[in-house]
């Protein structure tokens, strides 16, 4: 169960990654948590979190139950989505870091929980100024994770910058793409997302 201090650590942790990436990277580089912890303690919660925010755009453009459905969708391609562009992180990253795994999880868990935060919102609004001004804002997460790459990777810059656009074209185009086989699979209308 999520407690509020839970939330709070949450959305904390997300505004200094947005606002002080740099400072707060050197934070995430000092602790001391495991894969699964930092995967489960964090990015389920804030998904999840977010998630249950979709509900209720949903059920307005949908009916009740296609918006829960949707809700649930948002939730499983944003998790099975992030997850993938880890492996594909890691995988990118070993061989040139001594701890490949922990750096990959750390930056696609904490950079993809912008991303999917501020994505999220922007879908749960019907179309509109404030939908298309909070999808422009979740590509921020970029600039979290070019912070992220540099404080806690000892890369050449041709390789932060290869790492860079790897795992931001994984962060963006995988939980979008399950979204979209997902909504298609139960026959939820796509066109006006």
């Amino acid at each position: 169960m999520v407690s509020r201090n839970d939330i709070k650590h949450f959305y904390n942790r997300i505004k200094q990654l947005l606002l002080y990436p740099g400072r707060e990277w050197a934070i995430i580089r000092q602790e001391e948590d495991s894969s699964s912890r930092l995967f489960n303690l964090f990015f389920i919660p804030v998904t999840g979190i977010v998630s249950l925010i979709v509900i209720p755009g949903g059920i307005y453009r949908f009916g009740i139950f296609q918006g829960i459905l949707y809700s649930l969708i948002n939730f499983i391609s944003a998790t099975a989505g992030v997850y993938l562009a880890f492996l594909i992180i890691r995988e990118y990253l070993n061989n040139k870091i001594p701890d490949a795994e922990n750096t990959a999880l750390h930056l696609t868990v904490y950079s993809a929980s912008v991303f999917i935060v501020f994505h999220s919102l922007s879908v749960a609004l019907i179309n509109g100024f404030f939908s298309q001004l909070l999808s422009l804002i979740s590509l921020i997460f970029i600039r979290t994770l070019y912070a992220g790459i540099s404080a806690v990777t000892r890369l050449e810059v041709n390789q932060k910058t290869n790492t860079l656009i790897i795992a931001a074209l994984s962060i963006i185009c995988i939980p979008v793409i399950f979204k979209r086989l997902l909504m298609i699979l139960f026959h939820i209308p796509i066109l006006n997302l």
